[in-house]
């Protein structure tokens, strides 16, 4: 009988860091979808409002970030603990995706690149944190 609580034990242990695993690749993937939702929607509704071209690449930092926000908060929220360190998890498997799409794009990495990276993951932190903050209990 013995064994058996020790059994559970152990799966109570190991329980809640399920949650806020699946919580950080569900966020994580949620965000690259929405980038590249809001980028395609963006490149096409640019030219129509008379934009150039030459602004998708700048436009697409700003949605970045913003896609990282929606995902890191949507990850908090579900986990209810450690915002800030899911905010920055749900940002760099983003950016590790969408890096690994430039890289195969575009050839290689530029400054844009960068300033994509430092804003997914400025805004996926301060997501996780907003996240977490909006639990009301």
């Amino acid at each position: 009988m013995e064994h058996a609580s020790a059994k559970s034990a152990d799966k109570k242990e190991r329980r809640p860091l399920r949650l806020p695993l699946k919580a950080l690749l569900l966020g994580g993937g949620i965000g690259t979808a929405v980038f590249f939702a809001l980028t395609a929607l963006a490149a096409a509704a640019l030219p129509s409002m008379g934009a150039k071209a030459s602004w998708l690449p700048y436009i697409s930092v700003v949605l970045g970030g913003l896609s990282a926000f929606v995902s890191s908060f949507i990850a908090a929220k579900a986990a209810r603990a450690n915002g800030l360190l899911l905010g920055l998890g749900c940002a760099v498997i983003e950016a590790l995706l969408l890096g690994a799409v430039l890289l195969t794009a575009a050839g290689g990495f530029g400054l844009v690149t960068g300033f994509l990276c430092a804003a997914l993951l400025c805004c996926g932190g301060a997501g996780g944190v907003f996240g977490v903050n909006s639990i009301q209990e």
